[in-house]
Order: C-alpha cells, then sequence, then structure tokens
C-alpha cells in the first residue's frame, strides 16, 4: 500500500490523499481530524462521504481501487482564543489562531507599539498568503486601536472622555479630544517571530 499526500497545509485545509495498491483491496483508512477543526468534509473520488469516528479519527471502511483520491477540506476561519478568567494576565485578552497556527504581533510590522494596540471583538480579520514574507507565510490583518498620545498632552492622568461611555449616537461634547486611534494591525505565525529585526511582540491582545 502506497499513500500519496498532496496539500499546503498549514496555510490552506485542502489534503488529498491518493490510494496506490497492487488490486482492489478492503482495509479501513483513518484520518485524523485536529481538535481545532470546527467544520471539515471527506469525499472519495469527488463524492461525498460520512465517515465514523472514534478518538479524533475519522475512519473510512471500503474496498479501495488503485487511484482512489481521498479529499480532507478542513475549514480555517480566523478564531479569537481567550484564556481561563484565572489566568490573570491574559484576562480580557485574546490570540489569534488560523487552523494549527497561532499568531502574534510584532513591533516592525507596526507604526505604534505593539502593546498599546487593542483589538475590539467587531473588528473584522483576514487571512491573505503573502509569499515575500518570511519564507512566504499566511497573515492575519485587520483594524485594531491604540491610545493616541498626542490627546495627552505629557498629563500623567486625566478623566475618560465623556464620549467613551455615553450611547454611541450621542454627539461628542465640543471639545473632547479622541481618546484613541485606528490603527492597522497585522499578525504573523508566531513560529516565524524574531526574524527580522529587534521588536517587541505579544501574543495576548487586549479586547479593548
Amino acid at each position: 500500500l502506497t499513500l500519496q499526500i498532496q496539500t499546503r497545509y498549514p496555510w490552506e485545509g485542502l489534503v488529498a490523499v491518493k490510494v496506490e495498491v497492487p488490486q482492489p483491496t478492503d482495509f479501513t483508512l483513518r484520518l485524523r481530524i485536529p481538535a481545532w477543526s470546527r467544520k471539515h468534509t471527506i469525499a472519495v473520488n469527488g463524492a461525498a462521504v460520512e465517515p465514523s469516528y472514534d478518538k479524533g479519527y475519522a475512519s473510512l471502511t471500503r474496498e479501495w481501487h488503485p487511484g482512489d483520491v481521498i479529499e480532507l477540506q478542513l475549514d480555517m476561519p480566523v478564531e479569537r482564543v481567550e484564556a481561563h478568567p484565572n489566568v490573570q494576565q491574559n484576562r480580557a485578552r485574546v490570540a489569534l489562531q488560523r487552523g494549527p497556527i497561532v499568531y502574534c504581533l510584532e513591533g516592525v510590522d507596526h507604526s505604534v507599539s505593539v502593546r498599546h494596540i487593542a483589538l475590539p471583538d467587531d473588528a473584522p480579520l483576514s487571512a491573505r498568503l503573502d509569499p515575500s514574507l518570511l519564507g512566504g507565510v499566511v497573515v492575519i490583518e485587520g483594524q485594531g486601536a491604540a491610545a493616541d498620545p498626542s490627546s495627552w498632552r505629557n498629563s500623567l492622568y486625566r478623566f475618560v472622555p465623556q464620549a467613551l461611555y455615553t450611547p454611541a449616537e450621542s454627539p461628542t461634547p465640543p471639545g473632547a479630544s479622541a481618546a484613541f486611534q485606528t490603527v492597522p494591525l497585522r499578525a504573523i505565525p508566531y513560529f516565524a517571530w524574531a526574524n527580522r529585526e529587534p521588536a517587541r511582540m505579544v501574543v495576548w491582545v487586549p479586547r479593548r
């Protein structure tokens, strides 16, 4: 038995397995379904199949013929991950994950300190392959929020601007300064950080 596997995993979720046997043969082939996968599909020779599952594996029992092709498609949305509330350092923070890859923010990609960037819960995020970055990796991009240093005017403390805790439809009070600015956000795979220039890095990003 020979299995030929073609895939761009972990950047893409499609895994194709070609079965090579000398003659039609009955056996069970098990595919590992990773714990991070919320949704997946499996097809044999283009036809969807419903395997049985046991302990994280999808089992395909059938008569296999030379050249049969199994296609496992794992959905890879960008996910926000939160830690247990008892992990005090990560409280009210999220990490980004896509497929099996955990991401981080690196200072070299941002105009403000990554320790000042927040990622609101409703901020849209998208993933794309950047073939020119770090040998070719999928990056996550979106819009974050960061404190606007120019609004502080060298003050150490100040009252929270009223516009931050009044209903969204309320007009901004005259003279109130914006407390935050929108900043482009780019996350890279955590395994690839510290390969360009010295810079700060964070994995867990404040939600507000």
